[in-house]
């Protein structure tokens, strides 16, 4: 599920830039697109000139590669009510989900951990494209270091490595009825040596919990110490 908003006349958000460019790679034809389900929302807004011009690119692209649209493309206009807009794309949404969710036979990947020397093939999950651990040469980083060379970090990434704590000091509902959606007011506490401009976007990250990542580490026997791309 694709839920693409735009920056300035149609553009892509940052994080999607990178994302776009693999769809109308030629690279990326490799790929068998045809085991993928998809469905497409966007966050738009009528006043500007390409409505909406990130989702309707996304849904075009992953259709021409084959993919399968599980869900209509979905227009949310800011202009009017985004989120009424979005409340009624989705009334069918979870009973279609539920639908193809049965259809499909679900592959429980490997817990191990491969080497380069045999990675997962074809036969290995005939049924589905999925994920696997591979463990790399690279060498472990320092969190509080800058990123460059063989580390290329997704955006969001790259986001919360650089990011600072916050104290957060308090959280309260603004909405008198949120039945249909909810709105929250969040107080933070100023960051050090960080200014805010007009404009300027705000991004919170949350952490999960240590002894979460513990437990899902053990039941799946990984070493928590061990570098490996996904």
């Amino acid at each position: 599920m694709f839920l693409l908003s735009n920056t300035g006349e149609g553009d892509p958000p940052d994080n999607s830039v990178e994302f776009i460019k693999s769809l109308k790679g030629k690279a990326d034809r490799e790929i068998d697109y045809s085991r993928v389900r998809f469905t497409v929302f966007g966050l738009g807004n009528t006043q500007y000139q390409f409505y909406n011009k990130t989702a309707k690119v996304v849904d075009e692209l992953l259709e021409k590669l084959k993919a399968t649209r599980v869900y209509k493309l979905g227009l949310g206009d800011n202009n009017a009510s985004l989120e009424d807009d979005y409340v009624e794309w989705r009334n069918d949404l979870w009973p279609q989900i539920k639908k193809i969710s049965q259809e499909v036979l679900v592959y429980q990947p490997s817990p191990v951990i491969h080497s380069e020397e045999r990675l997962p093939t074809e036969a290995d999950a005939p049924n589905l494209a999925s994920w696997r651990f591979v463990k790399t040469d690279k060498k472990a980083f320092n969190l509080n270091e800058e990123f460059t060379g063989e580390y290329d970090l997704e955006f969001l990434t790259r986001g919360y490595l650089r990011s600072q704590p916050a104290l957060i000091r308090s959280i309260n509902e603004v909405r008198q009825n949120n039945s249909d959606g909810s709105s929250i007011l969040i107080e933070i506490e100023p960051l050090k040596d960080q200014k805010y401009k007009t404009a300027g976007n705000l991004a919170l990250y949350p952490e999960n919990d240590p002894e979460i990542v513990e437990k899902v580490a053990k039941h799946f026997n990984l070493d928590m110490d061990a570098i490996f791309d996904v």
